[in-house]
């Protein structure tokens, strides 16, 4: 049995195991289920792991709330699972990896590639999608009246073994097998925390963030996935900038059902036979804030000069601590309002209504926009389309409000600290089609 250790992420314990000592790190992202000793029960998935630790260190663990991970009251925002990965990272002494995602740790995977490329050498993913649910420019999923009927199904059967026919079709009729993975799913979680987990992947839409991705990417899909079709796999492919699909044959839904012997090649090829161009960190998925003062010409005219600029001082100062706080990186003042980048939505969103009272205590009114896409760092300035779409929306916003971008909202999905309420769908000057914009409360 290999040691689990445990690393600290917002006070939280989240299980880790680490195997071999390759040159390469791999950290292995798991989908909807995870238990880093009981998986190790089912020869299929030890052999995987064994055969990857003979040229990697392989890091795995249990998403908090799930197997030996500390147990929490609802389930993590994406956020919150990238804060984990970088924590268990830094815990393993990884300084930089090869991110491999099942299933939502697909999704998982890209994101974090997205939102810290310096952290990730290449992404690898196994039955991933763009977006859980069926929509009408995505006809790849069921629907999510489909897909809840499903969840309901394996909440009254949770802890049979039910799911097994699903992610490892071979073991469907080995009762055996089926037992081992009822303990499984009854060691994750309880059903009403699955039901919540579900409720949380079930909204998981990445489509926007999928161009950022600038990273070597590797598609894996079987032909028999019942869970998520092959389509979702061809999908990422053309839409990332740098990937390439295999076709893993049949083998059902998770990783360790396939042919390990063929999916271990094709990653070790990938990872060790394919060169790998240096990436620098300055092109990231961010989500950005813009805040401008309301009306404060007039505000300059009625104080003066002197009052003017102690009162402004006092907001930039206030400003720069907050967005510190909230883990932001203040790239400038501009005039009267602030840019300001964080590599969490969910923290961008809080930071931008936080500042809207602190400025309302000292007699200002702030407006504030924020939207989540690619920038660029340069010279200690940051630029893209994402800079260009948060200016706007906080050109739209009236005083004391906070707007932001439905991908912002897709992003913080399950936050219990942050609310949106739709405000219609808005032309934004100089930016393409029209967008459906959102006021955040804290």
């Amino acid at each position: 049995m290999v040691e689990t250790n445990y690393a600290v992420s917002d006070g939280i314990s989240i299980a880790y195991q680490t195997r071999g000592n390759g040159p390469i790190d791999i950290v292995i992202v798991p989908g909807l289920f995870s238990h880093v000793e009981l998986f190790l029960e089912f020869p299929e998935y030890t052999d995987f792991l064994d055969k990857l630790a003979k040229f990697a260190r392989v890091i795995t663990f249990d998403k908090r709330g799930q197997g030996l991970s500390e147990q929490i009251d609802g389930a993590p925002t994406i956020e919150e699972r990238a804060d984990d990965m970088l924590k268990i990272m830094a815990a393993a002494g990884s300084q930089k990896a090869v991110l491999f995602g099942n299933s939502e740790g697909a999704a998982m995977t890209l994101l974090f590639a997205a939102l810290h490329p310096g952290k990730v050498s290449q992404v690898i993913t196994f039955s991933g999608f763009a977006k859980a649910c069926r929509a009408e420019d995505y006809p790849f999923m069921p629907s999510y009246e489909e897909r809840s009927k499903r969840t309901e199904y394996w909440i009254e059967n949770w802890g049979k073994g039910t799911a097994l026919g699903i992610m490892a079709p071979k073991l469907e009729s080995n009762d055996a097998a089926r037992r081992l993975f009822g303990r499984i799913e009854r060691a994750s979680m309880t059903p009403s925390s699955m039901r919540k987990y579900f409720e949380m992947n079930l909204a998981i839409d990445i489509r926007e963030i999928l161009p950022a991705v600038r990273i070597p990417a590797l598609i894996m899909h079987t032909e028999d996935d019942r869970q998520v079709s092959v389509e979702n796999a061809v999908y990422l492919v053309e839409r990332l900038p740098d990937a390439k699909f295999v076709n893993c044959g049949s083998g059902g839904h998770a990783f360790w059902g396939a042919d390990n012997d063929k999916v271990i090649a094709e990653i070790e090829d990938f990872v060790i036979g394919k060169s790998v161009r240096p990436l620098g960190a300055d092109r990231v998925l961010a989500t950005v804030l813009f805040t401008d003062i309301a009306d404060s010409t007039a505000m300059l005219a009625e104080l003066g000069d002197a009052a003017w600029r102690t009162l402004f001082d006092r907001h930039v100062a206030e400003a720069r601590d907050t967005i510190e706080l909230y883990r932001g990186r203040l790239i400038k003042s501009t005039g009267d309002g602030l840019l300001a980048t964080f590599d969490g939505p969910g923290r961008a969103v809080q930071c931008a209504c936080r500042l809207t009272d602190k400025a309302a205590a000292i007699g200002l009114q702030i407006r504030a926009g924020l939207h989540s896409g690619e920038v660029v760092f340069s010279n200690g300035d940051v630029s893209g389309i994402a800079v260009h779409a948060a200016a706007r929306m906080e050109g739209l916003a009236k005083p004391g409000q906070v707007i932001v971008s439905q991908t912002v909202t897709d992003l913080t999905f399950g936050s219990e600290v942050v609310q949106f309420e739709p405000i219609g769908s808005h032309n934004l000057k100089g930016l393409p089609g029209e967008w459906a914009l959102f006021q955040a409360r804290s």
